[in-house]
């Protein structure tokens, strides 16, 4: 779970994901689980799968995938990246994964509308959070039916006659999956209230005025106020 310190100083976890907030918000499937279980296609290129193989490694490192319970397998391919490099695409359509997943509506503006308020005098920023969707924890109830395939990529963690695959879950609310947009800006708004603190806080800064410090930086937002 995100650990950040709120206005007090106390270090804080957010509990996002816990079933309080699905009771409150909702069941997590509109329809019956899936069960895919299709083995991962073998990448034959010998350049793709060593870099494949390597960005794997990375995200079971970094915990993004563990092992646990699956019941149903996710897909994954790779795709060009400039000239020398790939980029993973985690699929989870494929299994039918996104159909039965509840997600609440969740529009992202066209750059159309966007630019409807960009004229002269306008500043723009782009801020990149890194592995933005990967820094949130999955859904327990979602982790076991978002499994992926490893046995073509280690064969070499098989031992004996007592593991015949290398399957592993997502841990993370992470590309290709319906809620994860919705997932990680909501974690990041909670992030941001807590950062904040609360207005009547003594611990809180305040200006000369009175008026509590976070309160006179707010229109800024999360970057403005820090």
């Amino acid at each position: 779970m995100p650990t950040c310190r709120g206005g007090n100083g106390q270090r804080t976890t957010i509990h996002i994901f816990g079933d309080g907030l699905w009771s409150k918000g909702g069941p997590p499937w509109l329809s019956k689980p899936p069960q895919y279980k299709q083995p991962q296609r073998l990448e034959r290129n010998v350049d793709t799968f060593l870099s494949m193989k390597h960005k794997l490694q990375k995200v079971r490192n970094l915990g993004y995938v563990a092992p646990g319970r699956v019941n149903s397998l996710t897909s994954f391919f790779a795709v060009p990246k400039g000239e020398s490099d790939i980029r993973m695409v985690y699929d989870g359509t494929k299994s039918r994964l996104n159909d039965a997943m509840w997600a609440p509506w969740f529009a992202l503006p066209a750059i159309e509308g966007h630019l409807r308020f960009v004229n002269v005098g306008t500043f723009l920023g782009d801020i990149d959070v890194s592995d933005m969707f990967l820094n949130f924890i999955m859904h327990e109830k979602l982790q076991e039916h978002a499994g992926i395939d490893l046995t073509s990529f280690f064969p070499e963690e098989l031992i004996g006659d007592e593991a015949r695959v290398t399957w592993e879950r997502w841990a993370r609310c992470g590309m290709g999956f319906r809620d994860s947009p919705y997932k990680a800006v909501q974690a990041m708004l909670f992030a941001g209230e807590i950062i904040r603190g609360h207005p009547k806080d003594p611990s809180n800064i305040h200006l000369p005025s009175g008026q509590p410090w976070i309160q006179a930086v707010a229109p800024m937002g999360v970057e403005g106020a820090r």
